[in-house]
């Protein structure tokens, strides 16, 4: 699967999802003849940067080291200290639910912090939540997110927290409760190998009387299902730390990195093989300081481009305070590591790990340049005959209610459910709107119900 050596296109996987489609009768859908001139575009910068490199200089950028990339941050002046925006939650009832910042850390000069939401004495169910946050988001945003965009108003975490849950909010190195974690580099391995165990020993504790239910939006899926990948073998001989991860549910989280289907990948990944260590940084720290932080809402809202929806009902000043953090605090490191992925053509180096009781639901949107179907396919598609099912199904808005109704079906059944939803980007996959109640949000209900 690693795109250097197979040079798979997504023309190529499309026409596998036709010739072998996995259980859940997925239906391909034609694209658009945007989509169809994004592509074709895309392919051309693909194919030019791949012809201007022989294999050596293409061994030389797959290993871009972090001590490099934040040599080369030094020099622009990338990795100067910037204050962090204020950590200001919005206020939340006590009727509802009350929240605690505490500090977990196996290293003292590391600590760690998550947030805690406790549902009301009365609304308490005796089970617990872990969401992991997206690059740029925190527990902030979470409780914000899309309020007002829905019949009832509430954020995709009140929801849960009226439900009964606890809820407890993963915020990674440099956003909300951790913008000054202690860390030479910030990046996915730095996250697994530093984070997620703390959190993990932190888990098996609360496991031992509470039910665990993973939660997680784009990077935080990301990074939960590469720990997962790296430790497959432990989980599997681990009974308590296999139960602990036999539930996860992942919104908008990338599998496998199609930088053939969008024009924004392979600009980053520029010829140049220093800048491109660094590519990601530089408009999201100087270059968004430069213009003072303005967000180009006709690239971010609307158009083929967009990381959300038309019409999606996302507050603006909102998405400018997302945008805040990530201008912010995006580190020069986790650029090294996201550019090194889009020139293997792979964030994972080994098939889909799938565990016998374990429920695994894959959530993306249809419209989403940062987690393409054909990806979350490529993904799955080793793994059709392991010792769980495999699905991959389309939630058509043509077909609304068989299609929905399938879907949670298929999430009830267990096993490893893939779920592609029409009129969704990027951010709606956790943004209160129309159609995340109609789609996403009975997805969730269904698999935080069924097990």
């Amino acid at each position: 699967m690693n795109l250097i050596e197979t040079r798979v296109s997504t023309s190529f996987i499309r026409e596998q999802m036709q010739a072998a489609p996995l259980a859940g009768g997925y239906r391909l859908p034609k694209l658009s003849a945007a989509e169809n001139a994004m592509r074709f575009f895309a392919s051309g910068l693909v194919d030019a940067l791949f012809a201007a490199r022989d294999e050596w200089t293409r061994s030389q950028i797959l290993r871009p080291t972090v001590a490099n990339s934040l040599a080369f941050a030094k020099e622009l002046a990338l990795d100067e200290e910037i204050n962090p925006p204020p950590k200001q939650f919005p206020e939340i009832s006590p009727d509802l639910a009350t929240r605690e910042i505490e500090t977990i850390a196996l290293n003292p000069e590391k600590p760690f912090s998550i947030v805690n939401f406790f549902p009301s004495p009365s609304r308490r169910n005796g089970k617990t939540v872990v969401f992991l946050s997206g690059l740029g988001m925190n527990a902030e945003e979470y409780l914000r997110i899309g309020e007002g965009g829905s019949s009832d108003g509430d954020s995709i975490l009140k929801r849960l927290l009226r439900m009964g849950f606890k809820v407890i909010t993963v915020d990674f190195p440099g956003m909300g409760a951790n913008t000054n974690f202690n860390s030479e580099t910030k990046n996915i391995s730095t996250m697994n190998a530093e984070i997620m165990p703390q959190l993990l020993k932190h888990l098996l504790t609360l496991s031992e009387r509470e039910s665990i239910y993973f939660m997680a939006h784009s990077l935080g899926g990301l990074v939960l299902n590469k720990y997962i990948e790296l430790h497959a073998d432990e989980i599997a001989e681990d009974p308590k730390l296999s139960k602990l991860l036999s539930r996860r549910l992942t919104m908008g989280s990338p599998e496998t990195p199609r930088i053939d289907a969008n024009p924004i990948f392979p600009i980053l990944m520029t010829a140049n093989p220093i800048i491109s260590s660094v590519v990601s940084g530089i408009p999201y720290q100087a270059l968004g300081k430069a213009l003072g932080k303005q967000i180009p809402y006709g690239a971010l809202i609307g158009g083929p481009m967009s990381l959300i929806a038309d019409n999606s009902g996302f507050p603006p000043e909102l998405l400018q305070q997302m945008f805040d953090y990530a201008t912010q605090n995006f580190p020069p490191a986790l650029a090294t590591e996201m550019v090194s992925y889009f020139w293997s053509g792979d964030y994972f180096q080994r098939p889909l790990p799938v565990f016998e009781g374990h429920k695994d639901i894959k959530i993306i949107g249809h419209n989403d340049p940062l987690s393409m179907v054909e990806g979350l396919y490529w993904r799955l598609l080793g793994n059709a005959a392991g010792p769980a099912s495999v699905d991959l199904l389309r939630v058509d808005w043509d077909y609304l209610q068989p299609d929905m109704d399938k879907a949670m079906a298929c999430i009830r059944e267990g096993g490893v459910v893939g779920i592609a939803v029409d009129n969704l980007r990027h951010l709606n996959c956790s943004c209160v709107n129309r159609e995340f109640d109609q789609t996403v949000w009975k997805l969730i209900e269904t698999f935080l119900i069924s097990y």
